[in-house]
């Protein structure tokens, strides 16, 4: 078996990368390790696994909005 063995069964099962990221993390996987399960297991990018991981935790609705709301915070701070 594979180090993300149970996570192809999960998705063989018909689950979605984000519940699988979901369950991963639940398991005590953290973010990184999540990311790679994603990448192995679903094919997924880096960007695709990221943008998995923001939606799935419920940061944002997607990655634009993700990197949106970042630039708004670092350009909120800056004295004019």
């Amino acid at each position: 078996m594979t180090e993300f063995a149970k996570y192809v069964k999960i998705r063989e099962q018909g689950f979605v990368a984000a519940d699988a990221y979901r369950i991963a993390r639940v398991d005590g996987l953290s973010v990184i390790e999540s990311i790679r399960m994603l990448r192995a297991v679903f094919a997924l990018s880096l960007s695709d696994a990221k943008e998995v991981t923001i939606v799935a935790s419920g940061t944002a609705s997607n990655i634009a909005e993700h990197e949106a709301r970042i630039a708004s915070k670092l350009g909120g701070g800056k004295n004019e």
